[in-house]
């Protein structure tokens, strides 16, 4: 087992929680923690996972959502640029972003399915794809859509519901 120098670890026997000072060539670990300085083997040291990162409440919450973003010259396009999509999460995290374009995506393949539209577009942009490949994966897997398309050299999905 390895541990990083200043990673979090809880030494098993003792029941303290610690940092790692010192990994030692006898495979033994220096940990700091309250009460000084303990030489532990390595088998007695489990690493503490940090969770760092929280996600936002509305990422978990299942309300409907209208879509916003719809152009009313043409409602049945949907642009997923953060930009268009909602400005104020410009310097949010990646996952949030992603997270955040997801939900309207369904929110707006539901409607146009309730509307009964048959051909959408969705304007994801070039980037590396993943934006691309989670719409295509929701279409496919929960709207059972008939076909999907590249349009504009990649940069948005013709998809037929």
């Amino acid at each position: 087992m390895s541990f990083w120098i200043g990673e979090k670890v809880f030494l098993l026997k003792s029941q303290r929680k610690g940092t790692v000072l010192e990994v030692l060539k006898d495979g033994k670990v220096k940990v700091k923690t309250d009460e000084g300085v303990i030489i532990s083997s390595a088998g007695n040291i489990k690493v503490i996972e940090e969770n760092t990162f929280e996600f936002p409440d509305w990422v978990f919450e299942k309300k409907e959502t209208k879509t916003v973003p719809m152009d009313i010259a043409h409602p049945n396009t949907i642009d997923l640029h953060i930009e268009k999509l909602e400005p104020s999460m410009i310097h949010s995290g990646a996952i949030i972003i992603l997270q955040y374009q997801l939900r309207m995506c369904r929110a707006f393949f539901k409607e146009n399915y309730q509307r009964k539209r048959s051909i959408v577009y969705v304007i994801c942009g070039k980037g590396e794809g993943v934006l691309k490949s989670e719409v295509t994966a929701i279409a496919k897997n929960e709207f059972s859509v008939r076909f999907i398309s590249e349009k504009n050299d990649g940069g948005m999905l013709e998809i037929w519901l």
